[in-house]
């Protein structure tokens, strides 16, 4: 900035400095022209002399010998201030014309002086006297004709070289003027690009710093050159991406801290809530048996155990959305998930909905839980189906894709390779930019009351995270919505082929030792178990668990014990027992479901089988003959 001031003011400083010199210049020539007139004047009052001094001493020699003569002395004298100012006159600087006169002049003021002389100093006859004066007379006319004609041709001269000056001095006149309006204006303008340039940055970074305090972070200064502000136009847009940079991670921070929050709000409840649940499904199951399929209040009782499961789904969504639900990781082969989608959603599409599934003829793997990510594409889908009242086409796409870096996404939470790529896109009536910063948080729904909870897209926000994937969506009103999942793609020779499936018989005979602290859930199992054939020792700690195991330690075959339960929690009370039984066999339940809960991942990683509230029934007895073999 300090050499665009100096050369600005170089610029103003040039532009006086040449209309002062044009001004010299043009005042120079002037006076020059107005000395050089004012000398043309003195000579042409020396002609004017020369004149008056011809005129005066012809006029002293015709009054000789009348009552007006004077001396001859005055003669004489006049001769010589004639022949003075002839000389004069011949001295100074004529035009051509103007000399060849003068000096025809000097000749007859030569000729004039000598013809007066002989007509002074004759002293012969009268005649010859007569002659003398007759010939002075003569060449006295024509000196003065000479004279005169000279002096008119003089004075042409002079006044048009007066007309001459005086024209060029209104030309200077002119000339100085736009000289000096031209120098203001030039100047003028020099001064209002200067201040342009060290105002309009300074406007600019005023309006940028304004939107920085607003949290525009993103915004940026244009303007760039090598001056202090353009270093600092640098600078700003530094601190411009730094403060982006650290809103950036603030986000990140409080959506950790929101689904942190929401995770340990939920797990908290969803021990309790998970209980209630157990009971009302569970008792609610053996009414269906007990009633039958003909009693009128059949309706009512499955509508409880279909409302009880929905309800049950609720933590399974939140926990989801939080990343803290428990996972069953196994090698996954999408095309056959996506098939098992394909049949579930032909029964629901409706008329005016075209369903396109495109699958390649290869099979791409992952790992997943399969149970989840179905649930991912079924909740993607009907979303989709929801979208689209009047009819349109939902298309599911499975590719593999290779991703070197996806703009969505910060480079840092970013891990480049194969990925399989399942879109699910629909010509439906698409998501404005404000639903779309939102769709993915808890609770937020653009559907009616009643026709949704807002949870589905954050429980599949969830999960596609907990398995190191990635969504995102495209979208604009009136064009429909395209979902994006990104799934890391295993190899096929990375899959672990598992034995077949062999049916197992649901009862037994055993004894079982249930653990629960909740008396209705405690009460539920005891008559689950019992009616599929086994026995049962009851405890309502786990305290009391340990003290039941040592009385009937050779009748019991399995122990069936709750997580979380006071003074001694399940896991504990295993430990105890193990010391004396190491070999005892035992299944965990829990409705706390949270993977960050110590005890969960304990008991996962020392490969014990570990069951969510509520569990159905048949799943439980599957999983109890499994354990004992």
């Amino acid at each position: 900035m300090k050499r665009k001031i100096a050369l600005s003011l170089l610029v103003l400083f040039s532009f006086f400095a040449i209309g002062a010199v044009i001004a010299t210049v043009y005042v120079t020539n002037t006076t020059s022209e107005l000395s050089r007139l004012i000398r043309l004047h003195q000579v042409e009052q020396l002609r004017r002399t020369l004149v008056i001094s011809i005129q005066t001493t012809q006029t002293d020699f015709y009054a000789i010998n009348t009552p007006f003569s004077r001396k001859l002395n005055s003669i004489v004298k006049h001769a010589a201030i004639l022949e003075k100012s002839a000389a004069v006159c011949t001295s100074c600087h004529h035009p051509p014309n103007i000399s060849k006169r003068l000096i025809e002049i000097q000749t007859l003021v030569q000729d004039y002086q000598t013809a007066l002389s002989y007509y002074i100093t004759a002293s012969a006859n009268e005649d010859r006297i007569r002659e003398l004066a007759s010939t002075a007379s003569a060449i006295g006319n024509d000196l003065l004709l000479a004279t005169e004609q000279m002096s008119f041709e003089a004075s042409k001269t002079l006044q048009k070289i007066t007309n001459e000056s005086m024209n060029k001095i209104e030309d200077v006149k002119l000339i100085l003027l736009v000289t000096l309006i031209s120098t203001f204006f030039l100047g003028l303008i020099v001064s209002v690009l200067l201040t342009r340039s060290i105002v309009m940055p300074i406007k600019e970074l005023l309006g940028a710093t304004r939107m920085i305090a607003s949290g525009s972070y993103d915004h940026k200064i244009t303007f760039h050159d090598r001056t202090e502000f353009g270093e600092l136009a640098r600078n700003f847009n530094i601190m411009s991406d730094a403060l982006e940079e650290k809103s950036r991670i603030e986000e990140q921070l409080k959506h950790s801290q929101k689904m942190e929050a929401i995770g340990t709000l939920t797990a908290g409840v969803a021990h309790e809530y998970n209980n209630i649940m157990t009971s009302i499904i569970g008792f609610g199951e053996f009414l269906q048996e007990d009633i039958g399929t003909d009693s009128p209040l059949r309706e009512y009782v499955d509508d409880i155990v279909i409302s009880a499961r929905r309800a049950t789904g609720l933590t399974s969504s939140l926990l989801a959305y939080s990343r803290k639900q428990i996972t069953h990781m196994e090698a996954l082969v999408v095309n056959e998930a996506l098939s098992s989608v394909h049949r579930f959603l032909s029964k629901l599409v409706g008329e005016g909905i075209e369903l396109r599934f495109l699958t390649p003829a290869h099979d791409l793997t992952i790992m997943a839980d399969r149970s989840q990510l179905e649930q991912v594409f079924i909740n993607l889908s009907t979303n989709a189906l929801d979208a689209m009242p009047l009819g349109g086409t939902l298309t599911i796409k499975l590719e593999t894709v290779k991703l070197e870096n996806m703009p969505e996404l910060p480079q840092a939470e970013f891990e480049p390779g194969t990925y399989v790529l399942i879109s699910v896109t629909d010509t439906g009536m698409g998501i404005d930019e404000k639903s779309k910063e939102k769709i993915f948080e808890p609770f937020y729904t653009t559907k009616d009351i009643g026709k949704g909870t807002g949870l589905g897209l954050s429980m599949v926000y969830g999960i596609i995270k907990s398995h190191n994937g990635y969504i995102h969506v495209d979208s604009e009103p009136g064009k429909g919505s395209d979902f994006k999942v990104y799934l890391p793609q295993i190899e096929s020779a990375d899959l672990e082929v598992e034995p077949a499936a062999v049916l197992i018989a649901e009862t037994g005979t055993e004894t079982v030792l249930i653990a629960e602290d909740e008396e209705l859930v405690l009460k539920l199992m005891k008559k689950t178990l019992e009616k599929a054939g086994y026995r049962t020792i009851t405890a309502i700690n786990g305290e009391d668990a340990v003290q039941k195991y040592s009385r009937y330690k050779n009748e019991i075959d399995l122990l069936f014990f709750d997580v979380a339960m006071p003074e001694k929690d399940g896991k504990q009370a295993y430990e105890e027992i193990r010391k004396t039984d190491p070999d005892v066999k035992v299944i965990f339940i829990s409705g706390y479901g949270e993977l960050n809960d110590p005890r969960i991942r304990s008991i996962l990683n020392n490969g014990k089988l570990l069951l969510n509230k509520p569990v159905n029934t048949n799943e439980l007895l599957r999983k109890i003959r499994t354990v004992l073999g």
